[in-house]
């Protein structure tokens, strides 16, 4: 004897439709990501894919490689070129160590020695003498201006000291912070102001 089927879903159907339909928007979400979280996190990435590249073309090449950024100007933002210390000067760094324009949007914040950089003018910076084969802090661009790295990689491994925070300007929730200390190694984080957590914590551990 056949029987029909009652019309309409069981609730197993329904919970099996409900767990597909959330896997495909979790795959859809992880897919295109926050959009703001993704953007801050390629520019940390990149820069410290650089970093590393530098790193490995100073020892490997036995040449200094410098970092000089440039304040925004107009509707340009925060960008760094990248050099290399050759012939007892310093020259623009070859590909892929070009110059690197960030988004108008983006703000950065350099360290050095834990010091914040207010002043990034030619003269500014002259990283630490490390041996005595380190080079002379000195760049020369087209128009033969004098140019200063404001930080250095050496030949030896060793490095200027610095951290960078790359933020948002409208908000705080997406901040990287990029860090390098006297020996070159590179440490990178993510969250919201790394850089002033620290401050409040190294204040609490000189009071006590």
């Amino acid at each position: 004897m056949d029987s029909k089927r009652p019309a309409g879903f069981t609730l197993i159907e329904i919970l099996v439709v409900l767990v597909v339909v959330g896997f495909g928007i979790g795959m859809v979400t992880l897919a295109v990501g926050d959009g703001e979280g993704k953007e801050m996190r390629d520019i940390a990435q990149r820069f410290t894919s650089q970093l590393h590249l530098a790193a490995e073309n100073a020892a490997f090449g036995g040449e200094p490689m410098g970092v000089k950024w440039t304040e925004p100007q107009g509707q340009r933002g925060w960008r760094y070129a990248w050099y290399r210390f050759r012939d007892d000067e310093w020259l623009a760094a070859d590909e892929p160590l070009l110059e690197t324009q960030l988004p108008d949007h983006v703000d950065m914040l350099l360290q050095v020695d834990g010091e914040d950089v207010t002043d990034f003018s030619a003269e500014n910076l002259a990283p630490p003498v490390l041996s005595p084969e380190a080079p002379q802090q000195r760049v020369r661009d087209d128009r033969e201006e004098q140019l200063v790295p404001d930080i250095v990689l050496f030949a030896s491994g060793e490095a200027t000291p610095f951290s960078v925070e790359f933020s948002l300007r409208e908000t705080s929730e997406h901040n990287q912070f990029i860090e390098v200390d006297l020996l070159g190694r590179i440490t990178w984080e993510q969250g919201e102001s790394n850089r002033r957590a620290r401050e409040e914590l190294q204040g609490d551990e000189d009071e006590n």
